[in-house]
């Protein structure tokens, strides 16, 4: 089959009890069918105890309030691991953080940025990981009933040209315009894919005035679509309206970074009107971007990452302009959190890996949020939310 893998993939091993951070907090972690079916029929004090620790209407989850999971031991490593083995973890645990999706006639291969070592794994590298296409087997089911090829080569043929289109100078890093130029350009391309589709008209997209690259040529001239409107760095008011989702509750944790990060945004925030707080955030993104490139390197790696990870989810769920929105809301949350952290804390890379672990797991991994955060960004774009029919 063909698999569409990010390099990562084969490079990741588990940091087990020398990770800084830990899988098994915050999570609320659900049993499969399978390992349900085993801790139902294991004898001894091992059963009674793994069969207390389901929870939740179904009796099919462990760490069912999403605190610590009581098999977390003192040593950062699984008790459930050491004592009886990986038949006894949930998938999700012996999986993590790798993700796997088949659809079909092609599968792909990634992880999870929500684990940290993955984020610094993407930081540290000396190049940007990058997408191969090889050919091996895949161990999931099909995710999806989609069987069209030539939606298909739409979908994968745009993907590399939006990687290709970040594909930057260095001496373009200072400045924020670039990133806003290729965040329009992936916006109008994807609404130009999508009224194409609810359209239903004839999905040739791929000649030379319907990919991504046309749309970013025009970005770069004088008719960039939209162009009174800044999609990098968005508006402080529309990311203040973004962290009053709670976004910041997620981590119970004291001292989070976040939870740190968002307290220390408040106090610079809250007393100035919208107008002189949008003059502040303007100077403060210009002159972090300014004192040092590695930071926008950090934030086109994520964005690059966010299309080789999730942008083949359009040759199911066909919303182009759902994908466009949400990465340009990600890259815009990430930003937020490293130039506020960096005022009262060095931004190492480490930080910022740490920062873009811990954006991934309050907000891409909790739906009910991500999905009222999306409507916020849709709000300012503004975008018309459609149903496909």
């Amino acid at each position: 089959m063909k698999v569409l893998k990010n390099e990562l993939f084969d490079e990741f091993k588990c940091l087990a009890g020398e990770c800084p951070e830990t899988c098994c907090y915050g999570w609320r972690i659900i049993v499969d069918d399978e390992t349900k079916k085993r801790i139902l029929e294991k004898d001894g004090i091992w059963g009674k105890c793994l069969r207390f620790s389901l929870q939740g209407p179904d009796k099919n989850y462990f760490n069912y309030d999403s605190g610590s999971c009581i098999f977390h031991g003192i040593n950062g490593l699984c008790n459930v691991q050491k004592k009886l083995g990986t038949e006894y973890m949930p998938e999700i645990c012996r999986k993590y953080p790798r993700e796997i999706r088949n659809y079909g006639s092609f599968a792909t291969k990634h992880l999870d940025l929500s684990c940290v070592h993955v984020s610094q794994m993407l930081l540290a590298r000396q190049q940007r990981p990058a997408l191969i296409e090889c050919d091996e087997e895949c161990e999931r089911d099909r995710h999806g009933s989609n069987d069209d090829p030539q939606f298909e080569e739409i979908v994968l043929t745009s993907q590399k040209e939006i990687i290709q289109m970040l594909n930057v100078k260095p001496q373009l890093l200072f400045d924020p315009a670039t990133m806003d130029r290729i965040l329009h350009a992936l916006l109008a391309y994807c609404q130009y894919a999508q009224d194409t589709v609810l359209a239903h008209k004839d999905m040739k997209l791929t000649k030379e005035d319907g990919m991504p690259s046309y749309f970013y040529e025009l970005c770069k001239s004088d008719d960039m679509p939209d162009a009174g409107r800044s999609y990098f760095p968005l508006p402080i008011m529309a990311l203040n309206r973004l962290i009053n989702t709670q976004f910041d509750l997620q981590d119970s944790r004291p001292f989070s970074m976040i939870n740190r990060t968002i307290e220390w945004y408040h106090h610079k925030f809250d007393l100035k009107t919208e107008i002189e707080g949008q003059k502040v955030w303007t100077r403060m993104v210009k002159e972090f971007l300014r004192e040092d490139p590695s930071r926008m390197e950090a934030i086109l790696r994520y964005l690059q990452y966010d299309v080789q990870q999730c942008y083949a989810e359009i040759y199911e769920n066909y919303s182009f302009v759902h994908f466009a929105v949400s990465a340009i809301m990600h890259v815009n949350m990430f930003l937020f959190l490293m130039v506020n952290y960096n005022r009262k804390k060095k931004l190492t890379q480490d930080s910022m890996a740490k920062l873009l672990s811990a954006y991934e797991r309050a907000a891409c991994h909790n739906l009910g949020l991500n999905k009222d955060m999306y409507a916020i960004v849709c709000d300012y774009l503004p975008i018309q939310t459609l149903e496909l029919g």
